[in-house]
């Protein structure tokens, strides 16, 4: 099937119409009486089913809650606004003391540093190293490439 498409309530020559969009409201709309065009009866001067009333109420009514739907979200949208701008400002007039403010430890160039450095950085650290390790070595050591 295809949407949208029309419905219609009333007879051939006095009729109403509605547009649904999906299967769902399609099928509302037929359990209160509207069918398609070809399936209305022949008209009858004077007369109007009740299902056309019906329809008409239940659509004013539909229109008056979607209405006040409308206003509802228009202020809950506005009330969003407001408290959006409002952290926004708290944001930007936000400033870290220095206390908050981290530093991060430079790192260090371990290559540059002399073969009896990095000696003492690992006897510091209690990590076991021979005396013939050479540089590259004792700076993987360091740095817990190698384990011994």
């Amino acid at each position: 099937m295809e949407y949208p498409k029309m419905l219609y309530t009333g007879d051939t020559v006095n009729y109403s119409c509605r547009v649904v969009h999906s299967l769902d409201e399609e099928s509302q709309f037929r359990e209160i009486g509207l069918v398609d065009f070809a399936d209305l009866p022949e008209s009858v001067v004077g007369y109007e089913p009740e299902s056309t009333q019906e329809a008409d109420a239940q659509l004013q009514t539909e229109n008056a809650q979607l209405r006040v739907e409308n206003e509802q979200l228009k202020t809950r949208i506005m009330e969003l606004e407001q408290e959006n701008q409002s952290l926004n400002a708290m944001m930007d007039s936000f400033q870290p003391s220095s206390s908050e403010v981290v530093t991060l430890p430079e790192t260090e160039d371990l290559n540059a540093l002399t073969v009896e450095q990095l000696r003492v950085r690992l006897d510091e650290k209690g990590v076991k190293y021979l005396k013939s390790d050479t540089k590259p070595v004792l700076v993987g050591l360091l740095q817990g490439e190698f384990l011994k």
